[in-house]
């Protein structure tokens, strides 16, 4: 059952311990797209092991979306069946929305590498979230906004320096430090 990236944050861990126990991984970097960048905001708020999260075309908070998407999506108007919306899903997942924040969860956790993608033609998820979710990171942070380009998976026409700016983010920020020897030594 979806539950926007809170319970999810939970699969995420599970890959992390496995990953954790394998004695060649130094330092563990995530990526997630849309609801999957809500869940590895999540994930590293939870497990400090994560040493470095890209975001992209994801949401700020579970609120800001609903928001956003009863101003652009929605053919209801936004009184009163947004908050009717809310709480029969908060209901049905046991979660409340406002549980659900990866602009506050990036500023909660402990710093690492950010780095966060958006297309500023995002209609689903503007890319005020992307800015929202930046200004709440900590040092070091990255954000890229992409002209032109809509939600998620930002890439096409921009596949080289998608792949430079990833590929170089996670090889900066996950150089190894020695822990892969310092766990074969443990075992």
């Amino acid at each position: 059952q979806n539950s926007y990236g809170y319970r999810e944050a939970l699969d995420v861990q599970a890959a992390v311990d496995y990953l954790d126990a394998l004695p060649e991984i130094d330092k563990i970097g995530v990526l997630g797209t849309s609801l999957g960048g809500a869940t590895v905001v999540r994930a590293a708020a939870i497990d400090e092991r994560i040493a470095a999260v890209v975001i992209e075309s994801s949401y700020s908070s579970l609120p800001a979306a609903i928001d956003d998407g009863f101003d652009n999506l929605s053919f209801f108007p936004k009184w009163p069946f947004a908050p009717l919306f809310v709480s029969l899903a908060e209901r049905r997942l046991g979660v409340k929305a406002a549980q659900i924040d990866s602009a506050r969860d990036l500023a909660s956790f402990k710093p690492r590498p950010v780095l966060i993608i958006h297309g500023l033609e995002d209609q689903l998820f503007p890319p005020d979230h992307a800015e929202r979710m930046f200004d709440s990171a900590q040092e070091p942070k990255e954000l890229w906004l992409i002209d032109g380009l809509g939600h998620a998976n930002p890439v096409p026409g921009h596949e080289t320096e998608y792949q430079e700016r990833v590929v170089g983010f996670f090889e900066n920020y996950l150089k190894s430090a020695g822990r892969a020897e310092d766990k074969k030594h443990q075992k």
